[in-house]
């Protein structure tokens, strides 16, 4: 989390998606909420979850 935040800085980007197909420790999920770039965490499960939602190609099993 912190390599892709610094990242993001060195590029000036002020947003960034980190996806996982697990999920986040507490960790990370604190320490995306104090930096300045914002950073949106996805979860492997959250991702199916959209994928769905927008119908966009998914085989779940």
């Amino acid at each position: 989390m912190q390599k892709f935040a610094g990242a993001l800085q060195g590029q000036r980007a002020s947003k960034g998606v980190f996806i996982t197909t697990s999920g986040f420790s507490k960790e990370a999920e604190e320490y995306s909420a104090v930096i300045s770039s914002k950073v949106i965490l996805i979860t492997g499960e959250l991702l199916a979850t959209l994928m769905v939602d927008h119908n966009v190609g998914a085989f779940l099993q």
